[in-house]
């Protein structure tokens, strides 16, 4: 007769389930060889865990090796499930209020939009995506729901996040679309991300270590503030020469039009630069070296590996992404550039919504071990862990 487990060893087992998941979400699928590597366990103890875990409807197996690493018959890679329930991303913007669902993989099912008025009372505006959400969300759905609001400015707490339903978490647009980014689009594969937006306003988010990082204050990674050398304008928050003055999609159009008068939107920015006009180009390369000028120092002390450049530029985002480059290939420390990635967005004005998305799903999903947690001498410290 096998004696039952006691409660220490059900905490331990329980610790290591939550061990084998912490890793699938940091190094992505693994064969059940590799986890019992990793985590110092034997065949035994680790075919346990993973039988708990397939049962428990947490990870999932299939046969699969895209890179051709291994001759013949494809080992059976073990991943995390996708997260049940509905997530929810509510973007509180400056002329509309926009609510998208997504299932656990970040598909997403549907989509609606409202305008509102420039400075729109924030209880109004979430009242508007009270509305969205119910048009969008079955009554009879009664499946775990995550909101994420992408609002302007610091992520501080929204009071009535009550009439969104569910489990309502808030960040700022600017670091939502970095995460998005990061997740879904330009900068899969990064580590250490800065986003910037350019058209609408110029801002920017961090993301370090996978992380959103929104500093002390919550105002890390907003590049709009950083001053451009040789600056003397005025910006609205008291500093003299600030990026954002004149790196955005208004300015660039008040500048270019002196010197062509066709320009009367961003948009016809776009069209110049999608036929390669001259100075459209010209124009778009030396704003680009602002940028890669003005951002430069946080490139290299933040050690990134990637730099999103706002995808809402379409068409204009060649000439100055060039310009950006041109930039921190001359200020940033000569070992920092050639290991930069530098693209254009993925999704424009949207990425946002996506990040909103990606962080819901993220709040669902195990936490990834820090970088050092992969290593054996960590894994065994780990197993060696008491759990309280």
């Amino acid at each position: 007769m096998v004696a039952p487990a006691t409660a220490g060893n059900e905490q331990r087992r329980a610790f290591r389930r939550e061990q084998v998941l912490r890793l699938l979400a940091t190094l992505g699928p693994l064969t059940r060889v590799q986890i019992c590597s990793l985590l110092e366990l034997s065949r035994g103890a680790g075919a346990g865990l993973v039988a708990d875990l397939l049962g428990a409807g947490l990870i999932t197996e299939s046969a699969d090796d895209p890179e051709g690493r291994v001759a013949g018959r494809p080992p059976k890679l073990l991943r995390l499930a996708p997260p049940q329930g509905s997530f929810l991303a509510v973007s509180l913007g400056h002329d509309a209020v926009t609510v998208a669902v997504a299932d656990g993989s970040g598909t997403i099912r549907s989509r609606q939009s409202r305008p509102c008025e420039h400075f729109t009372p924030i209880d109004t505006q979430l009242a508007t995506a009270a509305s969205l959400v119910a048009g969008l969300v079955a009554d009879d759905d009664d499946s775990e729901r995550t909101v994420v609001v992408s609002r302007l400015g610091p992520a501080e707490p929204i009071d009535g996040l009550e009439v969104l339903g569910g489990r309502v978490l808030v960040n700022n647009d600017a670091n939502l679309a970095a995460f998005g980014e990061l997740t879904f689009g330009a900068g899969q594969g990064a580590r250490n991300l800065l986003y910037v937006r350019v058209v609408t306003a110029t801002g920017g988010g961090l993301v370090i270590e996978g992380r959103i990082h929104s500093g002390s204050n919550g105002h890390a990674g907003d590049v709009g503030h950083l001053p451009i050398e040789g600056g003397d304008w005025l910006c609205w928050c008291g500093l003299v020469g600030c990026a954002g003055r004149v790196i955005n999609g208004d300015a660039m159009v008040r500048e270019l039009r002196e010197v062509f008068p066709q320009v009367t939107s961003f948009a016809d920015i776009e069209k110049a630069a999608a036929h390669r006009v001259p100075v459209v180009e010209v124009f778009l390369r030396r704003t680009g070296r602002k940028l890669g000028r003005a951002i430069a120092g946080l490139v290299g002390v933040a050690d990134l590996d990637c730099l999103v450049i706002d995808g809402a530029l379409g068409s204009a985002g060649a000439p100055f992404i060039v310009g950006v480059k041109e930039a921190l290939d001359a200020y940033t420390f000569p070992g920092t550039s050639p290991h930069l990635r530098v693209e254009l967005g993925a999704f424009g004005e949207g990425a946002d919504l996506h990040g909103a998305i990606a962080l819901g799903i993220a709040a669902a999903t195990p936490t990834p071990l820090p970088a050092f947690a992969t290593t054996r001498a960590f894994a065994r410290d780990m197993r060696q862990l008491s759990v309280t």
